[in-house]
């Protein structure tokens, strides 16, 4: 098998050695020939399959040298969507079970997740809205919520575990009284 040194060759994955980010590839234009085992591009991990068509950059220093620097689009293997100005990062093959996408044109962001979604920071995470942080979540557990609108919750039962106390004042919801209409106080609530 001989190779030119130095150029790009489209072929097909034949094995893929998942913990090193390695693969062989089998080339059908000569006469069904596979390499050794070539790196992927490392920006990120996510590997393509047995099978999957990728594009592969033969270095100047052997015919044994390559990276390949990932799959390409053809008849087979289409993105999901595609417009001007649309990025777009899937995670699964199964292309709507987890994506991300930013549409520049609309100015709309959207995670979708199909399953379970943990966000797990080390420090304070904080959801900032026009320049307004709405919440922020601390990392010793405790939670700040300002809402200079209003807040607007439909929901037919919020169940409290602990007491609540409203606009600072020493008035807890659970260990409140009244005054009697006798003189005295009522007891706490039930």
């Amino acid at each position: 098998m001989s190779y030119d040194k130095g150029y790009l060759r489209i072929g097909k994955l034949s094995s893929i050695d998942y913990p090193n980010g390695k693969a062989s590839v089998t080339y059908e234009d000569l006469n069904d020939s596979t390499t050794a085992t070539f790196s992927f591009l490392a920006w990120q991990y996510w590997m393509p399959k047995e099978g999957d068509q990728v594009l592969v950059a033969h270095l100047s220093n052997g015919t044994c040298a390559a990276v390949i620097l990932g799959p390409v689009w053809h008849n087979g293997h289409r993105p999901p969507e595609g417009q001007e100005e649309l990025y777009r990062k899937d995670y699964n093959r199964k292309y709507w079970d987890a994506y991300q996408r930013y549409d520049h044109k609309a100015l709309e962001y959207l995670e979708v997740i199909t399953g379970t979604y943990d966000i797990k920071p080390t420090k304070d995470f904080t959801l900032t809205v026009n320049g307004t942080t709405i919440i922020k979540v601390k990392a010793d557990g405790s939670i700040e919520i300002t809402a200079p609108a209003g807040i607007k919750i439909t929901t037919p039962l919020i169940t409290v575990t602990g007491d609540v106390v409203a606009d600072g004042k020493k008035v807890s919801l659970a260990h409140h009284t009244h005054p009697g209409d006798s003189g005295g106080t009522t007891g706490e609530p039930n």
